[in-house]
């Protein structure tokens, strides 16, 4: 009940300020997640300032928004989210609140989406048709030039006067969308190992891109149930997989547990950071040389 007051007196702060704030709208673009973050900066080039909703090695899953961020939405022209976390389902009618006058573009629009049970629990009250859809698109340059194509279709309609470096912008870094394919392609080509075990199943676009096989030890949220870990056990064994990722964002005590079962390492992963392409080769190392 606090945390309802708390949020109703914040967002009738906001709202009693916000006229006044008209101005700072046109150069402010809110997005959910850093590594949208670096994708809209790399359109953008500094025109517009980039403010992001869920801070470093906070998982999507539990995430409540701090005043801070509403004060920099109820401030922003654009918002992008990314449309299947949890966060933006919960949150979405007070993100509506506090700027009514906000373009809220979801940049998944268009994206091949990967359905199953599996992630039925991240957006159970999901819209747009894309119910039991795997969230997780960053992780694929596939699927990252559709989100850029949208970031840049909402950036040419908030300033039409600068199209032409926007677009260059955007052609640029297609081009280096391109480049990073082919990089982790020609990493992962000889591959005799192609499966790879993840706590939480976060890199399933970048496995489908690659011809990997993600294993997750996570089911449907939550810990395996015992039948369910010793199966994944003996696949390991079985398998010769030795690396465990686990992201920063989750207790990683189930990840270590297993790993000591297989004789494997737990390598730390962050699926969320700003730093994006570093963050893909460094999986695809990873994956690389991890199982040798």
């Amino acid at each position: 009940m606090k945390k309802l007051i708390t949020t109703a007196i914040i967002l009738l702060m906001i709202l009693s300020c916000s006229k006044t704030k008209q101005e700072s709208h046109k150069n402010s673009i809110t997005v959910s997640i850093l590594p949208q973050k670096f994708f809209a900066e790399k359109i953008t080039g500094g025109k517009f300032k980039i403010n992001v909703l869920l801070p470093p090695g906070v998982s999507p899953h539990t995430y409540e928004p701090v005043p801070s961020v509403l004060k920099d939405l109820s401030e922003s022209e654009i918002y992008f989210t990314v449309g299947q976390l949890d966060f933006e389902v919960t949150w979405m009618d007070r993100f509506k609140a506090v700027n009514p006058s906000l373009l809220i573009v979801e940049t998944s629009k268009g994206a091949d989406f990967i359905v199953s049970n599996e992630h039925h629990h991240e957006d159970e009250h999901a819209e747009h048709g894309h119910e039991g859809a795997d969230p997780h698109i960053w992780m694929s340059p596939k699927e990252v030039k559709v989100m850029c194509a949208n970031m840049l279709e909402a950036i040419l309609k908030a300033d039409p006067l600068n199209k032409e470096f926007y677009q260059t912008n955007y052609d640029l870094f297609v081009k280096d969308l391109d480049k990073l394919d082919m990089q982790i392609r020609t990493m992962l080509s000889d591959l005799k190992q192609r499966k790879f075990i993840i706590y939480h199943p976060a890199l399933s676009y970048f496995a489908r891109d690659y011809g990997l096989e993600e294993i997750s030890v996570e089911m449907n949220g939550k810990d395996p149930a015992p039948d369910d870990l010793k199966k994944l056990i003996d696949t390991a064994l079985s398998d010769g997989i030795k690396t465990i990722f686990v992201q920063k964002q989750f207790d990683a005590r189930q990840a270590e547990s297993v790993a000591s079962e297989i004789g494997g390492t737990v390598m730390p992963l962050d699926h969320l950071s700003e730093d994006w392409i570093n963050n893909l080769i460094l999986i695809a190392r990873t994956i690389q040389y991890g199982q040798q």
